[in-house]
């Protein structure tokens, strides 16, 4: 569950958010489709503690978000970004050092899983073989997707993570977003998470 209790927050003299709640209960899917400059991203530094609100209250999961508990807040999201922020080096290499430690110990990577998980999104075990600079921007944001299914979190956050991707594989994602079970929050532009009816659009 996150909450966000009487939100203010302004940069530069600019307010973004005034009084501004929202809860996304746990196990929701909910859309951020406001228009460019409104404060997504803000909103998004916000629930991951990048970002302290000038006035009111976060809460991850009942505990309030504060600098004491801050890493344990954080260790329950699995955020993706629309450019998938990974190391250049070998992506095999990267997957195995990413579940290697000991803060994803919960997860649910297996070789088996992960080939699995990479057939649902039609990424080719080739990719496994690239260093992460040869991957398309397409490759990228499913091997994120990927990544974030098999962290187990509880909460993902996910930032325009279908934007370089064609139709077919944005309702993919789109339907393993809306039959998970974890708690999803979705920034996107893209008008075709709005057909989907298990998820819950929020714009200001």
């Amino acid at each position: 569950m996150i909450k966000m209790d009487k939100i203010d927050l302004a940069f530069d003299g600019r307010v973004l958010f005034s009084d501004f709640s929202l809860t996304v209960e746990k196990g929701e899917k909910v859309l951020i489709s406001s228009p460019s400059g409104t404060g997504k991203s803000s909103l998004v530094k916000m629930m991951l503690g990048f970002v302290r609100p000038d006035r009111g209250r976060i809460v991850i999961d009942d505990q309030v978000l504060s600098r004491k508990t801050l890493a344990a807040c954080r260790g329950k999201i699995c955020y993706v970004s629309q450019d998938v922020d990974l190391r250049n080096e070998g992506v095999a290499d990267l997957i195995t050092e990413i579940f290697s430690y000991r803060s994803n110990r919960e997860s649910l990577y297996t070789p088996g899983a992960l080939a699995r998980e990479m057939e649902l999104f039609d990424l080719d075990q080739r990719v496994l073989k690239k260093t992460v600079s040869q991957l398309s921007g397409g490759e990228r944001q499913r091997l994120g997707v990927i990544i974030c299914r098999l962290l187990n979190r509880q909460i993902w956050i996910l930032d325009e993570v279908t934007s370089a991707l064609d139709e077919t594989l944005k309702q993919r994602v789109i339907q393993a977003m809306a039959d998970s079970d974890r708690t999803v929050v979705i920034i996107s532009h893209d008008d075709l998470w709005n057909a989907s009816g298990a998820i819950r659009r929020v714009a200001w």
